[in-house]
């Protein structure tokens, strides 16, 4: 499959990475299909591409990276959440820049839990007293 987008230019899809979430992400239910775009070398950051609206791309990370043992700990319960199974589950949180540049915040509130061998997830909404939206990552050089 092919896909013009505006952020990425012209990209090969195969159809074997291509994500769905049945649900879409909150704010955009419509959006259910997405490929993972990995970030080059040295890079954490990378992409979730959709691939119905060309112009829509979120920044993603492993949830791992943002805290050690995010993922794992929770990984049945994420799973269930997720209406996924449990063995193989991914999880991305988006990242984003505070106002300012100051610094770059994950969501750890609502992540992405994907079955790496189905490709099937879902964005899943945590208990808002032990996870933020907004949880600071790194500081921006200034």
């Amino acid at each position: 499959m092919q896909l013009n987008g505006t952020r990425f230019g012209h990209i090969e899809v195969d159809n074997a990475r291509v994500i769905t979430l049945g649900s879409g992400l909150i704010g955009f239910p419509e959006e259910t299909r997405f490929v993972l775009l990995q970030a080059g070398d040295g890079q954490s950051i990378s992409w979730l591409q959709s691939l119905r609206t060309p112009a829509l791309a979120f920044p993603v990370i492993d949830g791992r990276a943002v805290a050690p043992g995010y993922d794992s700990t929770n990984q049945i319960e994420l799973a269930r959440l997720a209406n996924i199974d449990s063995h193989g589950v991914s999880v991305l949180v988006i990242v984003a820049a505070r106002a300012g540049g100051a610094a770059l915040i994950a969501n750890l509130l609502a992540p992405i839990v994907i079955d790496s061998s189905t490709r099937m997830g879902a964005q899943v909404v945590l208990d808002s007293a032990k996870y933020s939206p907004s949880t600071p990552i790194c500081a921006v050089a200034a």
